[in-house]
């Protein structure tokens, strides 16, 4: 065999390798959509159903996670139906899985959240990806408003947020153990609006502050804060390297935009 011949094979099998290689760590990621629709807009408007579908096909999302369905719940099924399935669905929080063989879903959940005596749970699920044979525990919530942004919202005057920060204590233990079983993310609308010091949901998940609210004052789950617009967050477990920022947007309709990340679950 000639020197050209066996170089040109060389260059073929590390052309092979680096496909290979690039199809295993891809078929590991997950990519998540997090959106406070705000459902009402979609009801009974064809021009925002269809600009929202297509929304939905452009970022093509393994995992969609919404807040505010409320009366647009059934125009957002229907967009979503024929390619998602629901995993959970819960006082306007839903989660939607990819429909196809990928994604087992072994549970679901809700947890308690209010906002001025309103009921305003949470949703959970624990999703088990078979490509990499991982576990995801994603929750998807809504933050009360603050009174920093609204006024007085909550009854204790010391503390601008301490519906936020009760409906998160209520589910933070939780959160800890399955970070030692898999990769926790929250994917929601935080409403970290002019949020002072000792008051950020954000900064106590990722372990740089704490809590005055008497609910929980600490927390060891160290998240990252991976994408944000507005007051729109995905955070996850698991250290940086894992994730990437795939988009932001603010459409005309729907509360404060989206955003999108990709999580490596084979890392």
């Amino acid at each position: 065999m000639s020197g050209t011949t066996m170089a040109n094979n060389r260059r073929y099998y590390f052309l092979l390798l680096t496909l290979f290689v690039f199809h295993v760590c891809d078929a590991d990621t997950v990519k998540i959509l997090e959106w406070n629709i705000s459902g009402s807009e979609l009801s009974g408007n064809s021009s925002k159903q269809n600009a929202a579908a297509e929304i939905f096909d452009s970022e093509d999302a393994d995992i969609i996670a919404l807040q505010e369905t409320s009366r647009g719940s059934s125009a957002i099924a229907s967009i979503l139906t024929p390619n998602y399935i629901q995993a959970v669905a819960i006082d306007g929080q839903e989660i939607w899985l990819r429909d196809n063989d990928r994604f087992v879903v072994e549970s679901t959940g809700t947890w308690s959240g209010a906002c001025n005596t309103m009921k305003l749970d949470g949703a959970s699920s624990t999703i088990r990806d078979r490509n990499s044979a991982s576990r995801l525990f994603l929750y998807s919530a809504h933050f009360c408003i603050p009174d920093t942004f609204a006024g007085t919202v909550d009854v204790d005057p010391n503390v601008s947020n301490e519906d936020q920060q009760e409906h998160l204590c209520n589910i933070i233990d939780d959160m800890e153990v399955n970070a030692a079983l898999g990769t926790v993310v929250m994917a929601a609308d935080f409403d970290d609006i002019n949020i002072p010091a000792g008051e950020s949901l954000i900064d106590f998940l990722q372990g740089t502050g704490s809590l005055n609210g008497g609910f929980c004052t600490t927390s060891s789950i160290n998240m990252v804060d991976i994408v944000t617009t507005d007051v729109t967050h995905i955070m996850g477990s698991g250290g940086a390297v894992l994730y990437s920022a795939a988009a932001t947007a603010r459409p005309s309709f729907g509360q404060h935009g989206y955003v999108v990340a990709s999580v490596d679950l084979g890392s």
